[in-house]
């Protein structure tokens, strides 16, 4: 694997939304709009800008107007999709799994309901390692997922219980290969034991079967996701104005 490029990025766009209703009765999550733009085109932006060339985008609670807005490229970049039928008893390793006939080479998998600095996505493609989940720090938002680490990075535990709470909080955005995803779908379809399993979970959960999956840390990073009505208030508050600054800073220097 060449360290430095990743080809493909699926988008896990299923999720109902529940927390976030009324507003996701009538809204697929990824089509928030923030400050201009939706979050899903967001993450478009900054996956292409990394050097994406395809992007496969799993679809479910009100999937066919996400589609329609997307289309079938963005920025001149191929957009498959695939439905995660089950999206109202599952959860994001599923979603995965709908799309496992896309994936012949190592993979970006990112949640759609995430704003965040473009930076991580060159820093998770470039780590050393070849599975990582992207860290940054915690929110405190008593909804983060924790990360735990030995000496050596690799992850040893992830929770949200906020007694065991770190400096490391996982975004939602991981970078997986080729042979770790082949392990983790033989397994799915010899115990079918992932239905309510978040990716990262079900990683943690067969770590000795599938190997050991990494930190990538990016300090002082911008960033946030909408789980909750609270969730969308400090991001357009807190997170998407101060991320004007720092692309303003950013194209200045």
């Amino acid at each position: 694997m060449n360290a430095s490029k990743i080809r493909h990025a699926i988008i896990l766009a299923a999720g109902m939304g529940i927390r976030l209703r009324p507003l996701s009765h009538t809204i697929p999550k990824a089509l928030i709009p923030v400050h201009g733009a939706t979050l899903l085109e967001r993450t478009l932006d900054a996956l292409t800008q990394s050097g994406v060339e395809h992007m496969t985008i799993v679809t479910g609670h009100l999937g066919t107007m996400l589609r329609t807005f997307v289309g079938p490229t963005y920025n001149g970049v191929p957009i498959e999709y695939r439905e995660n039928r089950e999206y109202a008893s599952s959860n994001s390793m599923h979603s995965l799994f709908v799309a496992r006939d896309t994936i012949d080479e190592d993979i970006l998998a990112l949640h759609s309901d995430l704003l965040f600095e473009s930076r991580v996505i060159p820093a998770a493609i470039q780590a050393p390692q070849t599975d990582v989940l992207a860290t940054a720090d915690p929110i405190c938002n008593n909804d983060d997922v924790y990360v735990h680490t030995n000496d050596a990075h690799a992850i040893s535990r992830i929770t949200k219980d906020t007694s065991m709470a770190s400096a490391m909080a996982y975004i939602g955005i991981a970078k997986l290969s080729y042979p770790l995803l082949k392990k983790v779908f033989r397994s799915i379809e010899a115990h079918a034991d992932h239905m309510d399993e978040y990716l990262e979970t079900y990683l943690m959960k067969h770590q000795r079967d599938f190997g050991p999956v990494f930190a990538c840390h990016c300090s002082n990073l911008i960033w946030g996701e909408v789980d909750t009505t609270l969730d969308l208030q400090f991001l357009l508050a807190n997170v998407a104005p101060k991320l004007q600054v720092s692309a303003y800073t950013s194209a200045s220097s």
